[in-house]
């Protein structure tokens, strides 16, 4: 029945947490750890926090701790990218979806757990939340919200028909790079004092992280109890159209820039240049699928409530007057209608 259902999925669920959740600590896991020391033998070790040179020297720098202070294991964070969206060989939406926010909520974790700076921690933090309210929410909404049950068998029949299990793989692996390279700007920060720009871009980040979640809430509260065919227009809504995407927009932007205004604060700029070019990617990669998405429902929502004969048409109007859209794409014409790719960010129309 229904009932078993929705807990065959929050179960699933928490199995895809725990697992992954394993595999990352047994990266940072130290290898003697099953050596017993006696106590009258361990003599205390301080470890200084290295000097701002370059990340990747600072990640070969031998440590008996097994880690670099402020930094976890390079490893781990690949681990922490590249295992939740490989749910995906379950669920192929799960590799943008659950596999997304698992991402983010692991890496941000990694770094909290390595004993990251006070820019670290805040930087880090907004990644973890950020991943645990999306997987939180994507959760509610699978298990109570019928149009996205079907939403999510749709993407799945439709990716069985395109070859095995296996054949998504190139893709899973893609999104596990995109998840890690928005993940790399912490590298840069964990370590980093505070100065007046990072900590405002840190702050814009936060920003967005609050923008992107209270539009998420309104919309699923309005269209629960006024109907899914309901133009919400309250809140944030009343100044942005679309602020679920435009909030994660200014997130990952100000994660960016953050990371940038740190190495020039304390003058690594060429030596955290590949950190920073992993975040260009990260930052590029996840603005493409945003104001691609921003696009696909703008035009959507155009063609439903810009219908005449549609009741939310006034109403409707008077909305696009007052709010701005976002970035978007120009607009194509030779596009057919609905013809849209099937992702999790398609699903907030």
């Amino acid at each position: 029945g229904r009932g078993a259902t929705n807990m065959l999925r929050l179960n699933a669920a928490t199995l895809l947490l725990a697992i992954t959740a394993g595999s990352v600590h047994a990266f940072m896991a130290p290898p003697n750890s099953a050596i017993v020391v006696p106590a009258s033998a361990v003599r205390p070790i301080t470890v200084p926090r290295p000097s701002p040179t370059t990340s990747f020297k600072r990640l070969k720098q031998p440590m008996q701790i097994g880690m670099v202070a402020g930094l976890p294991e390079i490893g781990a964070v690949v681990a922490a990218a590249v295992i939740p969206p490989s749910f995906g060989l379950w669920r192929s939406e799960y590799t943008v979806s659950y596999g997304y926010g698992g991402a983010m909520f692991l890496s941000g974790l990694l770094f909290l757990l390595a004993g990251a700076t006070p820019l670290g921690t805040a930087h880090a933090l907004v990644l973890a939340l950020y991943g645990f309210r999306l997987n939180a929410f994507l959760l509610y909404r699978e298990l109570t919200i019928d149009r996205f049950k079907k939403f999510v068998e749709k993407i799945e029949d439709k990716a069985n028909t395109k070859g095995g299990r296996l054949s998504r793989v190139p893709f899973i692996l893609s999104c596990g790079f995109l998840y890690f390279c928005m993940a790399a700007p912490l590298f840069i920060t964990a370590q980093a004092p505070p100065s007046e720009a990072s900590l405002f871009l840190t702050a814009l980040a936060w920003g967005g992280f609050g923008v992107a979640a209270m539009g998420d809430l309104i919309k699923t509260e309005v269209k629960g109890k006024e109907g899914e065919d309901t133009l919400v227009t309250s809140g944030p809504f009343s100044i942005l159209r679309h602020p679920n995407y435009t909030g994660e927009m200014l997130l990952w932007t100000s994660s960016l820039l953050a990371a940038f205004s740190t190495a020039i604060a304390t003058g690594t700029l060429i030596a955290d240049s590949g950190w920073l070019a992993a975040s260009v990617l990260g930052a590029i990669g996840i603005n493409f699928v945003l104001i691609q998405a921003t696009t696909g429902l703008e035009k959507r929502q155009k063609e439903k409530y810009g219908d005449p004969s549609n009741p939310e048409n006034a109403k409707y109007k008077e909305w696009i007057k007052s709010s701005w859209k976002g970035i978007t794409f120009p607009p194509k014409d030779d596009v057919k209608k609905g013809e849209a790719a099937p992702d999790a960010k398609d699903a907030k129309a």
